[in-house]
């Protein structure tokens, strides 16, 4: 952002494996990086959102068509855009309410009603909205997980925006909201949602990172797993899974040598793999 000739602004880049080929689609909004995309599987389209502007972007490279469909947040740029069965895209408002790319109609359609959130909620942490969702496709339905730390299962539908159905927290505490941060989510082939709980300073328990278990049809919670921050201090990573059911995550863990480095290396980054009904070979 501080180059000295200014920032052009974020390219969307096409890779294609096979003929180790890369094509480049076209600058997005101009002087704005892209904090995010998502595919429609259906017709081809990209989704992005802009950051520091908050737009919601779309992509055709079919027609070679590209829309900035307008500002959609304020002061922060929530992480996560995602698309359904059918090929929309969604994002969330600077009010935490679901925003839709209808590709039947063509047309942004605005949620009437916030994502559920815990009474007493910061505002900073509604402003932040989504930072993950995992799919259940053989169930049509997106499990979110919001800044606030409240589970819930989004069912989307072709035409409008669906219902969302509040689950409760990623961690029960006494307190509520609760504490934590989970950038990362996966549906396994168990019918369960995974996910890790730490980082940025925001841990249930003191310098551990938590891998979590949640079952959506009896909204029972586990640990399953518990981490040193020097082994796993933060942990990002949505929907990712092969055909063999393993997910993946990227983490990092805290180095004292990294830190002495300087602001810029303060930890290690590495691939996380988990299947909970399966051994994973080395």
């Amino acid at each position: 952002m501080n180059h000295p000739h200014g920032y052009q602004g974020g390219y969307i880049f096409k890779w294609d494996p096979a003929k180790e080929r890369l094509t480049n689609l076209g600058l997005g909004l101009k002087y704005d990086s892209i904090k995010d995309i998502a595919l429609d599987r259906v017709g081809g389209l990209i989704y992005g959102v802009s950051y520091p502007q908050v737009h919601f972007l779309l992509w055709d490279p079919g027609n070679n068509i590209f829309r900035d469909l307008g500002r959609v947040g304020s002061d922060h740029v929530p992480r996560c855009i995602f698309s359904d069965r059918w090929g929309n895209g969604y994002y969330v408002d600077w009010r935490q309410r679901l925003v839709k790319y209808e590709r039947d109609s063509g047309q942004l359609l605005f949620s009437r009603d916030s994502i559920p959130a815990f009474p007493g909620t910061p505002a900073g942490r509604i402003i932040t909205g989504v930072p993950t969702y995992a799919k259940d496709s053989e169930n049509g339905v997106i499990y979110l997980i919001t800044y606030g730390n409240m589970v819930c299962a989004f069912r989307p539908q072709r035409r409008g925006i669906g219902s969302v159905e509040a689950l409760g927290a990623t961690y029960d505490m006494e307190t509520l909201p609760p504490r934590g941060y989970s950038p990362n989510s996966g549906f396994a082939n168990n019918g369960k949602l995974y996910y890790f709980i730490g980082g940025h300073g925001q841990y249930v328990v003191s310098d551990t990172t938590l891998l979590m278990e949640f079952d959506p049809l009896t909204r029972e919670k586990q640990i399953v797993l518990r981490f040193p921050v020097d082994v796993v201090s933060e942990v990002t990573g949505c929907d990712v899974k092969d055909d063999r059911g393993n997910l993946y995550f990227a983490g990092r863990r805290r180095s004292l040598q990294a830190e002495n480095m300087g602001e810029s290396g303060a930890s290690r980054p590495f691939m996380i793999i988990f299947n909970p009904t399966r051994e994973i070979a080395p």
